[in-house]
């Protein structure tokens, strides 16, 4: 089937934020090591928080008296508290700290106490720094409720010490520590869980409402989240309002083999993580983390520690992570022309892109989507595409997981519409729109009042694609980079009206398009071939620049066909009675000329990374201003220049601030 869609998205349609605490994930203390595969993965996930030391291993493990010991059955892979928050610390996240209530449910007073010991110790440091912090007071009281004490634990016991917790908590912190309670999971363990903690919390006031959701596939998402909100909500009647902390979260996965047909395991579990995060956002939710992250269960996001491979969850989470915090999920803006397709449809618009999720239903049909470009380009810029596919079995977790991305690309009035197509069971794309001005990855550098429509690729490359310019000029630096941070070589270009332009193999400049307005010259094409740039003249004359002494003054050309190049040139320094050329190129390379008192060239050399290059004439002449002039013919060059200097020594001591340079072959090379 296919199907037409027209993106119109209403910035009043911006009613449900989603928080970018949602987006914090769980640490298992008995499986996880931060100096192994979790620590390694964790920064790919974008995460806002770790919550440590897990889940019912906090109940099992966790010594508030000595809160580094390591049990003997976990020797070998159990990370103490102080490694935690040494690993927190270095990647600037904050602190969620589970401690545990089940053991105490016989002698909650002895609870009470070496918590207050815990939290003296922790905020004098003595676990390293600590900042704000938040203590979840123990783990899903409706499991294990027999395991650690000789009392039966329940939910008006966990209320009971949960409201001592608190209260001790806010006695002993010296207010960086914020508390967070379980609310119930049904309507009367949520009365229950007040009750107690009513009965002994003396009015303390607790700053997070805790929740998990593990949803299966006949179950709704959305219900079972807002089931779970609504009871937190009661908690107004004893006078707790609250922020709401789904400290759990994803799919459920069982170790039985049997009813696979009501689970969503493999390529069909991505749908429900993005209606997860889409509901946390329409329900209200402030923070979450998810669980897991390396475990060996069905829907974790890697596999297990010192194993650790993506799976279908960890590229959903990635997705959502890297783009949706901080923007307002969007019910309505999608017009569909000529039916609905087989897909579901989430849009979190933010104040610089809008990313559209796309899910295909369990059909494995080819669905066909276009998205009209005509109306897009007044409020977009540029797209961008992801998506997440498999070569096996759409629901089975054991299925190879296929994350793939295009390049960015500009959209134009007129150009092609966006053309989208799912040939798998439960695919997963996304659409990224970004806005006007708002270019990601664009490189910084450039001045004037411009639009830039120059991006770099998620992969790290980089796509020159097209500028607009409202005022005379503007300087715009290209880069190959390392990383999308980290710029590596440079070039400065003068723009007049527009220009398009597109990086070729090697690093090279390929011109395709520009627009000046000042008829000075003329040149006609441009290529890219292993040797260089090779410019051509419309009719064989030479390109002449207009120089001040040091710096250019005037340079301007204009196309006489679609296409051509033009770039700036650098200095004449008079070095007596002879003068002095010197140019730095977009590629980095070094060009010296050397003119005699006469004017005329007697050498003029560019070395590159393919070897040298001639110009086989350049004159130093005098215009009718006495300024010098520099004219050049039979161009066979890299171009770019990116710096402008009076004297080589200049040249050298400013590049060498910045740069690495070797001398080779009597010129330089810059790297």
């Amino acid at each position: 089937m296919s199907s037409t869609i027209k993106v119109q998205i209403d910035e009043d349609d911006h009613t449900y934020y989603v928080n970018e605490d949602l987006f914090g994930a769980n640490f298992i203390v008995s499986k996880d090591s931060f100096e192994g595969t979790y620590g390694a993965n964790l920064p790919n996930l974008h995460v806002t928080h770790i919550r440590y030391p897990g889940g019912e291993v906090t109940e099992k493990y966790f010594d508030l008296l000595d809160p580094d010991a390591v049990p003997i059955s976990e020797a070998g892979t159990f990370d103490g508290l102080s490694a935690y928050i040494a690993y927190a610390g270095q990647h600037g996240l904050p602190l969620h700290i589970v401690v545990p209530t089940k053991k105490y449910a016989d002698d909650p007073q002895r609870g009470v106490s070496e918590l207050g010991t815990f939290i003296e110790r922790l905020e004098a440091g003595q676990y390293g720094d600590v900042g704000e912090y938040v203590i979840e007071i123990g783990n899903e009281y409706y499991t294990k409720q027999s395991d650690y004490s000789s009392v039966s634990f329940n939910a008006y016991i966990y209320g009971d010490i949960a409201g001592r917790f608190a209260t001790e908590i806010h006695a002993t912190s010296d207010g960086r520590a914020l508390v967070a309670v379980q609310a119930g999971r049904r309507e009367h363990d949520n009365n229950d869980i007040m009750a107690g903690f009513a009965a002994t919390s003396g009015g303390a006031d607790v700053d997070l409402l805790v929740t998990h959701s593990y949803p299966w596939r006949t179950e709704s998402v959305a219900n079972h989240l807002k089931i779970r909100a609504d009871l937190a909500a009661d908690w107004e009647r004893i006078g707790i309002t609250a922020d709401l902390y789904l400290s759990e979260w994803n799919i459920a996965s069982s170790s039985n083999t049997s009813n696979l047909h009501l689970r969503d395991y493999g390529l069909s579990q991505t749908a429900g993580l993005v209606e997860f995060v889409e509901q946390m956002a329409i329900l209200g939710y402030d923070k979450a983390a998810v669980w897991a992250v390396q475990q060996r269960n069905k829907t974790s996001l890697f596999t297990g520690e010192g194993d650790s491979q993506w799976r279908f969850a960890g590229y959903t989470f990635e997705m959502l992570s890297e783009r949706v915090g901080g923007t307002h999920v969007v019910t309505e803006g999608l017009d569909f022309i000529g039916g609905l397709p087989a897909v579901e449809f989430t849009v979190f618009d933010g104040d610089d892109a809008t990313h559209i999720f796309m899910s295909k239903d369990a059909m494995p049909n080819v669905e066909s989507i276009r998205f009209l470009t005509d109306d897009l380009f007044a409020e977009y810029e540029t797209f961008g595409v992801e998506g997440l596919t498999t070569d096996g079995d759409p629901e089975d977790q054991r299925s190879n997981a296929i994350y793939w991305t295009e390049d960015v690309a500009i959209l134009r009035p007129g150009g092609p519409d966006i053309e989208i197509e799912f040939t798998v069971a439960y695919e997963l794309q996304v659409l990224d729109l970004q806005k006007v001005g708002t270019a990601w990855g664009a490189i910084d550098g450039y001045t004037g009042a411009v639009r830039l429509e120059a991006v770099t690729q998620l992969d790290d490359d980089i796509i020159l694609e097209s500028f607009i310019d409202s005022s005379d000029e503007f300087v715009w630096e290209t880069a190959e980079r390392e990383s999308l941070e980290d710029t590596v070589l440079e070039a400065s270009f003068q723009f007049a009206d527009g220009v398009e332009v597109t990086q070729g193999e090697n690093g090279n400049l390929d011109t395709k398009m520009f627009a000046d307005t000042d008829d000075v010259h003329q040149w006609n094409t441009m290529t890219v071939d292993e040797d260089g740039v090779v410019v051509k003249f419309d009719d064989g004359s030479t390109a002449e620049i207009w120089l001040e002494q040091g710096e250019a003054s005037y340079i301007s050309l204009v196309p006489s066909s679609s296409e051509f190049f033009y770039e700036e040139f650098l200095s004449i320094r008079d070095a007596g009675s002879d003068y002095d050329v010197y140019a730095m190129l977009s590629t980095g390379e070094f060009v010296i000329a050397h003119a005699d008192g006469n004017g005329d060239l007697t050498s003029m050399q560019i070395m590159d990374r393919f070897g040298h290059h001639d110009w086989s004439s350049l004159e130093i002449l005098f215009g009718s201003n006495g300024k010098p002039q520099a004219k050049a013919s039979d161009f066979n060059a890299h171009v770019g220049v990116s710096e402008i200097v009076d004297d080589f020594s200049a040249l050298y001591d400013r590049a060498a601030s910045s740069f690495d340079l070797f001398q080779a072959a009597d010129a330089f090379y810059m790297i």
